[in-house]
């Protein structure tokens, strides 16, 4: 029996491997899974948010609803799908219709006009996300909201503009 205070050889060996086993599995880094904010790949983007956040009532949960986006930014075109599960004889449907809008008519610019777009999502203080869409090379931007034309008959969205405005700095840049 060792001395107390000291420490054996095999005790010291399992404690260097045990640390080293705890470094190398600190270390090794593993995909996350985030929803939300946008995703772009060549002339896309795709973004998510909330367009229906209401209370039913006491002791039942909130109906909450949320949209898809897709937004082709060199071609100036914007597209908004409803995720609901319906389910026919064929199979099950989860995307409704998409609604479009013309981002080059919306912007008011040329059909061949150099734009190039970006968008985000934001929060209201009524629960509801509007899509917001920044056009960087006449410094505009749009505002957007999508709702069910009637949550009962599945369709296509309605896809509203709300306003669009310049972009103005307060440096006067």
């Amino acid at each position: 029996m060792p001395a107390p205070g000291r420490t054996t050889l095999p005790t010291l060996v399992t404690l260097v491997i045990g640390l080293a086993i705890g470094w190398a599995v600190a270390t090794v880094s593993t995909p996350t899974l985030k929803a939300g904010g946008v995703d772009r790949v060549d002339d896309w983007a795709v973004a998510s948010g909330r367009i229906l956040n209401q209370f039913t009532g006491p002791n039942r949960p909130a109906l909450v609803q949320d949209a898809i986006y897709l937004l082709n930014y060199n071609g100036g075109y914007l597209m908004a799908a409803i995720p609901a599960a319906r389910y026919s004889g064929t199979g099950m449907q989860v995307l409704s219709d998409f609604a479009e809008r013309d981002l080059m008519a919306d912007f008011q610019l040329a059909p061949n006009a150099d734009a190039h777009f970006l968008m985000a999502t934001g929060q209201t203080m009524e629960g509801w996300e509007p899509l917001i869409v920044f056009e960087t090379k006449t410094r505009q931007v749009a505002t957007y909201r999508v709702s069910t034309v009637s949550p009962t008959q599945p369709g296509k969205p309605r896809f509203d503009l709300l306003e669009r405005r310049p972009i103005r700095s307060q440096a006067g840049r």
